[in-house]
């Protein structure tokens, strides 16, 4: 670490002592008051990913959301108990209604649900500072991170933290990010930020906090990762609790983990509800003569098909997101960029050679990831892209199957090991390869080559891969990347890593994508 990112790191964590010092809630610590007696219920979601409306097959959605909450809210108040909704992170990314209307609709439905608090998630910095800085003036709840800083000021980068007090019961909220931002989300958007360590950051919070209040929830979005202890830089909610004292409670996100019963880790419970408000989270808790108890849990279903209990749609929130949903869908049929040709995506192209609407599609994913080259396979392309406009409807005909973009970092010998067995996959099979940044040389003499970016492959360098999780589980038959220890899902889907392209790239010129990824070509 230099020394300019080591002074920016302590400025930001005395920065973040100061403020929650300065700010932190002045009734005293009342946990050990023996005469209190408290009913607290958490509700909470997290990686919404835009799903504001129920899907195609009539599941989840926010209307529906309402009416399961609005029922919980009156059966815990009714009986004098309070409730907090919380969401994990990431609202943003993922369904294209919402995307191209900049994530409105999803923070106006959780104003009318009536959420808290949100953790700021990774998604968060796929969208312009702009875009994200108008989303929290228009949302009636916090949006926290302890652990993000402007790194020239040192001064934090969203509130840190709320309070809440409920008839004499304290309550307070530590947001957390995932420091895998800076590694998963575009540049452009993480410039001047730094991500301080979560567990450092978490430790000052619950150092001044803890005292302060009967109960203290971290709203983490880490992670949960049951084989090891996060990613290569950042822990997971587990590695959190075992090395973070005095939270009660974590509120999780970004894995998308559907946890139905709560981990108890190092004395603090762990809670996650999967994604795109599929289920909502309820953590009923109790604080009697200065005990706090866990009493029940539930992992909510929102309508799933085939459920026996369907939650009707509130009319108030369909009235207020129908508008969203219509200019959604004519937004689906507007033009995102041209081609001067046909790229070809027909199965009994892409699965027989190497076609310009593979190698773009290649390098749509290595430029979202980051990576030094791409693989993908011929059976997630669907069909081609028209010469002429190209709308994301037509996006989505091609890449239709919401495969999530992965990334591995390996060493070289790693990846000649691994190129060398998909490079074996036949033509005329789903696995049959299409490549960018990467080139095969194969000669009589030599045999196979392999460079990146024409340049050989050094055994002990890092690189990084753009891979699909289907591929990464052994699809196709793949070899298994998931548990690598450099992997991470990015989260973000195939179709919207080739829409941000085609959209950033426009025009594309059809020729510049026929490229032979292998020189000197055998008999395969």
């Amino acid at each position: 670490m230099s020394i300019l990112r080591r002074f920016s790191l302590i400025t930001a964590l005395l920065s973040l002592s100061a403020m929650l010092a300065g700010c932190s809630p002045a009734a005293e610590n009342s946990r050990h008051d023996e005469g209190k007696n408290h009913k607290l219920t958490v509700l909470h979601t997290n990686d919404n990913s835009g799903q504001f409306w129920r899907n195609d097959k009539g599941e989840w959605g926010m209307a529906a959301r309402k009416t399961l909450i609005d029922s919980i809210r009156e059966e815990v108040e009714s009986e004098g108990g309070h409730v907090l909704l919380l969401s994990g992170g990431n609202i943003n990314k993922g369904v294209p209604e919402s995307d191209l209307q900049s994530g409105i609709p999803d923070i106006l439905g959780m104003n009318l649900l009536g959420y808290d608090a949100m953790a700021i998630g990774s998604h968060e910095f796929d969208i312009p500072p702009n875009i994200l800085k108008m989303q929290q003036e228009l949302s009636s709840f916090p949006m926290l991170a302890a652990n993000i800083f402007d790194s020239e000021t040192g001064q934090p980068g969203f509130d840190s933290f709320k309070t809440f007090n409920f008839d004499g019961l304290s309550v307070a909220i530590v947001g957390i990010t995932t420091p895998d931002t800076l590694r998963t989300g575009h540049p452009e958007n993480t410039k001047g930020i730094d991500f301080i360590d979560p567990i450092r950051a978490g430790s000052v919070a619950s150092n001044i906090l803890r005292d302060e209040v009967d109960v203290l929830i971290a709203l983490a979005h880490l992670g949960h990762f049951e084989t090891n202890s996060g990613s290569l830089n950042s822990p997971g909610d587990i590695a959190f609790a075992d090395k973070v004292k005095g939270y009660d409670l974590i509120v999780g996100g970004h894995s998308q983990s559907v946890l139905f019963e709560p981990i108890r880790q190092n004395g603090t419970w762990i809670v996650q509800a999967g994604s795109r408000g599929q289920y909502v989270g309820r953590a009923d808790f109790e604080l009697n003569n200065g005990e706090l108890s866990l009493t029940g849990y539930q992992l909510i279903p929102v309508n799933h098909e085939g459920d026996e209990k369907i939650w009707p749609e509130a009319p108030e929130m369909l009235e207020l997101l129908a508008p969203y949903k219509l200019d959604g869908e004519l937004r689906l049929q507007q033009t995102i960029g041209i081609s001067d040709k046909r790229l070809k995506g027909e199965a009994d192209e892409v699965r027989e050679d190497y076609t310009n609407l593979g190698n773009l599609i290649a390098c749509a994913q290595q430029e979202m990831a980051r990576a030094d080259f791409a693989v993908v396979n011929a059976g997630s392309i669907k069909a081609s892209l028209p010469e002429g406009n190209i709308t994301y409807q037509d996006i989505l005909s091609v890449q239709p199957d919401n495969n999530m973009i992965g990334l591995v970092e390996m060493k070289g010998f790693e990846v000649e090991n691994y190129l060398r067995k998909i490079f074996l996959i036949p033509k005329g099979q789903s696995g049959f390869a299409q490549f960018a940044g990467v080139t095969f040389s194969l000669t009589e003499e030599e045999g196979l080559k392999i460079r990146i970016h024409n340049t050989d492959l050094r055994e002990k360098a890092n690189y990084r891969m753009a891979i699909n999780t289907a591929l990464a589980a052994g699809e196709d038959g793949y070899p298994k990347l998931i548990d690598h220890p450099g992997f991470i899902n990015l989260k973000r889907t195939d179709a919207d890593a080739l829409w941000s392209y085609i959209e950033q790239n426009t025009p594309i010129q059809a020729a510049s994508y026929d490229i032979d990824p292998v020189i000197n070509q055998m008999a395969r």
